[in-house]
């Protein structure tokens, strides 16, 4: 997955970009007066192992830069990504999603910490189809 962005010249209080990530995504990016603090939305499918996927119900992301580069969180999930760009970033933040959703999934229920087992349920109602 490559994303990239070019943010407009002049930015406005608030300015949104449709991004396609990949066929049927797309990341909504908010760019604000301040843009090392905006916001996107991912929605779309994630490939996990296997040749599967999964279809997400739109996913806010929390984007900032700093000077180790740029940064993509959800702090409801305990999720983050980081890249050199936007498009890296969120690239390993949806990464890890669907690394984290493969690893919980099919684990049998007592097999899993309380703490897991509610990020199971946060991660599943992001999940629309499988």
């Amino acid at each position: 997955m490559n994303l990239s962005f070019s943010p407009p010249e002049a930015v406005a209080p608030v300015v949104t970009t449709v991004q396609f990530h990949q066929e049927a995504s797309s990341i909504i990016l908010e760019v604000r007066a301040q843009p090392s603090l905006s916001t996107a939305y991912f929605t779309g499918f994630v490939s996990l192992s296997g040749n599967r996927s999964i279809k997400l119900r739109p996913v806010k992301i929390f984007i900032c830069e700093d000077e180790t580069g740029v940064h993509a969180e959800n702090e409801e999930l305990s999720l983050f990504g980081s890249g050199e760009s936007v498009g890296e970033a969120i690239d390993d933040f949806v990464e890890a999603f669907a690394a984290t959703w493969d690893g919980l999934k099919d684990v049998p229920e007592s097999a899993l910490t309380s703490d897991a087992l509610a990020l199971r349920g946060r991660l599943q109602k992001y999940i629309q189809a499988e």
